[in-house]
């Protein structure tokens, strides 16, 4: 249980908070005052700096907070002593050398806007995209971030896609928010999602969601095939794709 009282430094009460999510399902802000024992607009600060660090999420249809992406994922790192990456790495060789294709492992990140990536095994082709250890990508026209946003609350995918720049990056980007909505209905229903040259041109991406013991998507993976090669390959590489994410699913 975590160490209740004033005096406590805001470290310790924000490590206190998260203690408490861990093992909760969703708490409010009175709620939580009365854990930490301390007045209700101290805990909504605290609650709002760890939303605003994807730690947590606000469902505002209830008022209520719930475990965010970055608490889930430490949660399990936790749990199975591996990293994210430790735990995917072998299931990402294995697609890699099944495939000989350029294979990504990313997160979501920037209040949903962004997509970062974990890991990444590359082919050894003429046209390559930035996507090394670190990087950052939008979630919008990126089959990892759409299958991400697919699998998420829609008022929080709403509101990450009006707080981003949707700018073409090629002729085929979409910037509409409801043909985007629209996309990520049909990737719900089929599990996988495609990018087709919408980040990058001559290069068509398939990304499948990885979800914790929970149920929750934590991350994506994709495989990015260059255009001129890929003919009819999606239906070939689609249920590849599917069974390598649930494979590391199945570890968290």
């Amino acid at each position: 249980m975590p160490k209740k009282g004033n005096s406590e430094s805001s470290a310790t009460l924000i490590l206190n908070t998260l203690e408490i999510m861990i093992n909760k399902e969703k708490t409010g802000v009175r709620e939580l005052s009365r854990e930490l024992c301390v007045s209700p607009s101290t805990a909504l600060r605290y609650l709002q700096e760890l939303v605003n660090n994807d730690f947590l999420e606000h469902d505002k249809s209830n008022a209520a907070y719930t475990p965010g992406l970055r608490l889930l994922q430490l949660s399990t790192q936790v749990n199975r002593g591996f990293t994210l990456p430790q735990i995917a790495r072998p299931v990402l060789e294995k697609l890699f050398a099944t495939l000989n294709e350029s294979i990504n492992l990313g997160i979501l990140t920037n209040d949903m806007r962004e997509v970062m990536h974990m890991d990444k095994i590359a082919a050894d082709r003429m046209i390559r995209i930035d996507t090394s250890v670190g990087k950052k990508a939008p979630a919008y026209c990126t089959a990892l971030g759409k299958a991400m946003w697919a699998f998420n609350p829609i008022e929080d995918v709403i509101k990450a896609l009006k707080n981003s720049d949707l700018i073409p990056l090629t002729p085929t980007t979409k910037t509409e928010i409801p043909d985007i909505l629209q996309e990520l209905e049909l990737i719900r229903k089929q599990g996988y999602a495609v990018d087709k040259e919408e980040y990058s041109e001559h290069l068509e991406c398939i990304a499948a969601p990885i979800f914790n013991n929970k149920g929750k998507v934590v991350a994506a993976l994709s495989v990015s095939v260059l255009v001129v090669q890929k003919k009819d390959s999606n239906s070939k590489l689609i249920p590849i794709v599917l069974d390598a994410a649930q494979k590391i699913s199945s570890q968290l």
